[in-house]
């Protein structure tokens, strides 16, 4: 039986992805770049290989097939992430060491270029079957992330959902990837805007506390297996592994 009753509308929080470029082809005459600029589709001939974050698999396969109904002579490959390419997917804007790292390993003689991708919403996902929805406001969601709050019967819980029965669930287990993610730097950085006071930190992309994985796969497969575990997460990635996801209230709505 469902444990809410009632359903409470929330927001989602917007990181976005961003395609790392490496201009592998010699420089192209102010003619021709001018053309290119002007035109909305330039088609190319052969195979654009692009390197994507396991969270992201799949995303350039699609772009793929919807680039061949326009380009029939030009296709993607996508790569797993630790794959070289001259294209790479990435879950955040990438620093300057990031850049660096991928002009080396990729394309040394050539500029590499950012170019913003596309915005995907995140959220506090958890295993516990029935909560679908629980209010977790900027407070509660700072002290899960802290490791202060470790009980769904803490006070906090308790009084943002009075609606829900929180009573003999497993402890609050918080699982993250043992690396900088976007996904983590979007939810530190709207709670630090929402309460200062209660994540002082600020922006970061790992967190101190709780269980460590090295990929989000190996992070999902343990969440799958234990019940009360919480991860901040894509809420795609949420939805096709079937995890409850809260509901992040914003201060004075």
């Amino acid at each position: 039986m469902p444990r809410n009753v009632t359903t409470i509308r929330g927001i989602v929080l917007a990181s976005f992805a961003v395609v790392l470029v490496a201009a592998c082809t010699p420089p192209m005459p102010p003619d021709v770049l001018a053309a290119r600029a002007e035109a909305q589709v330039v088609c190319g001939a052969g195979e654009v290989k692009v390197s994507v974050p396991s969270g992201f698999a799949g995303s350039m396969d699609s772009v793929g097939v919807a680039l061949g109904s326009v380009c029939p002579d030009e296709t993607v490959l996508e790569l797993p992430e630790a794959e070289p390419a001259p294209l790479a997917l990435v879950d955040k804007t990438p620093a300057q060491a990031d850049i660096d790292q991928f002009k080396i390993s990729n394309c040394p003689s050539d500029p590499v270029v950012v170019v913003p991708a596309f915005g995907y919403p995140v959220t506090m996902a958890y295993n516990v079957v029935g909560l679908e929805g629980l209010v977790m406001t900027p407070e509660i969601v700072a002290g899960i992330l802290s490791g202060e709050v470790t009980s769904w019967e803490d006070p906090l819980l308790l009084a943002e959902n009075p609606d829900f029965d929180l009573t003999l669930l497993p402890e609050i287990t918080l699982m993250s990837v043992d690396s900088p993610q976007g996904d983590v730097e979007a939810m530190t950085t709207w709670v630090g805007q929402q309460d200062a006071k209660a994540w002082p930190q600020g922006m970061v992309g790992t967190l101190a506390a709780g269980q460590k994985f090295a990929t989000q796969s190996d992070l999902l497969a343990e969440m799958m297996a234990v019940e009360g575990s919480i991860a901040v997460l894509p809420i795609s990635v949420a939805f096709n592994n079937i995890l409850a996801t809260a509901n992040l209230p914003v201060n004075g709505t």
